[in-house]
């Protein structure tokens, strides 16, 4: 009997437990190369004092039937291990006078939200509205990873979906910030900025809130811990191998052809085909340094801007705090006082309190995380330098932003259980990203229309995976990455790539 082919996996993020999953079910023997302790990358969750944190996720694209990415989470093995909560709002925008401005998922709804707060806007906040129901309508398909799916998923979109492909041509140089500046009411030109980054694509945002609109953008119940933790078990149910604590240090390369790994203990894995779903800066840097091959990724990787680092705030309370309705995005609170955090201050941020998944506090607690964009420079200096000074600016940041947290929610005084916080260099050392960058590429108008290879030119049966090849980073293209990559490596093999749920039932 003839033994399956060996598919060796590098890194047990998203896109590597994909790459796992599809690979089992393509008849691979599969095996991931972990470096930490824990899949799932930055999609994790840890506990805090009977707490369960949830490190990143906030939505999922394709949660239902409604969007072209549920296919790809059911392939996964998720449609049937994930309850979904979908939030009727984006964000929640709190006024320097204490009003409430919500901003509501239905594009319908957000237009006539917003006319009222400022008329004088209309014509922006339609052309706004226009576009996520354009962008619904007609979304972006996800082709089969070979040329000719490829080109018939091209001109179906150029002859069928042009409303689509108009809209995003229209948007996609126009950044956040710029979009911002061009409204007149001085509250929605500030939450506009407190969307996201200044610098991203509006065409990338808008392809969220169209998700959002078709009420297939919602939340995984339980967070990132609970959406790694339904990968790994599928994968592990397939009967893929994971080796954990396992950093890979060099890759087996001869005749232009990759046969596998080796780690820092020296122990070699071989493989028939190898994906790379690791740091796409390591990769270049340490594993291909002493090749030929690394200048071919290195131009592009230059060309790029990163995500900036993160400052990840998190508490936790003794006491449920009543709020209003609940959104993707949390509620976008205003400071007293500025907060300076890794050098950079702060004006007002944005708290997720997480009273809509009871499974993340004990009974009558409360949950608040908060996201601020900070430079690795500033705290990977502060650590290299002094410890001490490293974990006292931390604390110096977390009382503050606690602070001024507590000035809106003051029934939550004296009831604090935790308060801490993940540096960029936190998530450097816990899940390899360059300088803790959380998400790869920012999807700035340069990103969104940047295409990074799969393959490398040169080198045989290897492929590659994760956020740093898809600009925008994100749950769906990290897995859809590794999905692609299985179909390369079929394809590599001579085999056929099975993906569709059909398939694996006929099979």
């Amino acid at each position: 009997m003839n033994k399956p082919p060996r598919l060796l996996i590098l890194g047990g993020g998203i896109a590597g437990l994909s790459a796992g999953i599809y690979g089992r079910l393509n008849g691979f023997d599969t095996t991931i190369l972990e470096a930490s302790e824990h899949v799932g990358g930055v999609c994790q969750s840890w506990q805090r004092h009977g707490f369960n944190v949830n490190g990143s996720l906030h939505w999922l694209l394709g949660s239902s039937e409604k969007h072209s990415f549920y296919a790809l989470w059911k392939e996964l093995g998720l449609t049937e291990r994930l309850d979904i909560y979908n939030h009727a709002n984006f964000l929640q925008y709190k006024t320097k006078n204490g009003q409430w401005i919500s901003l509501p998922t239905d594009a319908d709804e957000l237009y006539h939200s917003l006319v009222k707060i400022a008329p004088e806007d209309e014509t922006l906040i339609k052309e706004w509205a226009e576009a996520i129901k354009t962008l619904s309508a007609h979304e972006m398909q996800f082709p089969d990873p070979d040329f000719w799916s490829k080109l018939i998923a091209i001109v179906k979109m150029v002859v069928l979906d042009f409303p689509m492909l108009s809209t995003l041509f229209h948007w996609h140089d126009v950044t956040l910030g710029a979009f911002s500046s061009k409204f007149q009411n001085p509250e929605l030109r500030e939450l506009i900025l407190n969307l996201w980054l200044p610098e991203m694509s509006m065409a990338f945002f808008l392809i969220q809130q169209a998700g959002a609109h078709a009420g297939a953008a919602g939340y995984p119940l339980g967070g990132s811990g609970a959406f790694t933790g339904a990968l790994l078990e599928n994968y592990q149910h397939l009967g893929g191998t994971l080796i954990p604590q396992c950093k890979v240090t060099d890759l087996l390369i001869e005749g232009g052809k990759c046969l596998g790994a080796l780690n820092e203990a020296g122990e070699k894995f071989t493989a028939d085909a190898v994906i790379s779903a690791i740091d796409g800066h390591y990769l270049i840097h340490q594993l291909l340094q002493k090749t030929d091959f690394s200048h071919v990724l290195s131009n592009q990787f230059l060309s790029l801007k990163p995500f900036p680092g993160l400052f990840y705030f998190t508490a936790g309370f003794s006491k449920k705090v009543k709020t209003g309705p609940s959104s993707i995005i949390g509620e976008s609170l205003g400071f007293q006082n500025t907060v300076l955090v890794g050098g950079i201050a702060y004006h007002r941020a944005n708290f997720q309190i997480y009273n809509f998944d009871p499974g993340l506090s004990p009974t009558h607690s409360t949950l608040v995380t908060a996201m601020f964009h900070t430079s690795f420079e500033f705290w990977n200096q502060l650590n290299k330098g002094s410890k001490k000074l490293y974990q006292l600016s931390k604390e110096k940041a977390n009382a503050r932003i606690l602070e001024e947290f507590l000035l809106h929610y003051p029934e939550l005084d004296g009831h604090l259980v935790f308060c801490e916080s993940a540096t960029p260099v936190t998530y450097e050392t816990s899940t390899g990203n360059y300088q803790g960058s959380y998400e790869g590429w920012l999807p700035n108008p340069t990103g969104v229309k940047t295409t990074i290879p799969p393959t490398i030119h040169g080198l045989s049966h290897f492929f590659l995976a994760g956020h740093w090849t898809t600009p925008g980073g994100g749950m769906p293209p990290a897995a859809l990455s590794g999905r692609n990559a299985v179909g390369l490596a079929c394809h590599a093999l001579g085999m056929k790539f099975l993906h569709r749920a059909e398939d694996f039932e006929k099979d």
